[in-house]
């Protein structure tokens, strides 16, 4: 996760926050809103 908050670059969306959470095991990342479609959008 740090090395994601680190990445800065113009081709990558920012990291804004990241949840971990034990019980519920559950792990989740945030990424910045990123507009002009999906990414299967581009690829199909």
């Amino acid at each position: 996760v740090a090395g994601l908050a680190r990445l800065n670059h113009e081709n990558t969306a920012k990291l804004i926050g990241y949840c971990s959470e034990n019980y519920p095991f559950s792990r989740m990342l945030i990424f910045e809103y990123a507009s002009n479609g999906t990414l299967y959008e581009h690829l199909h």
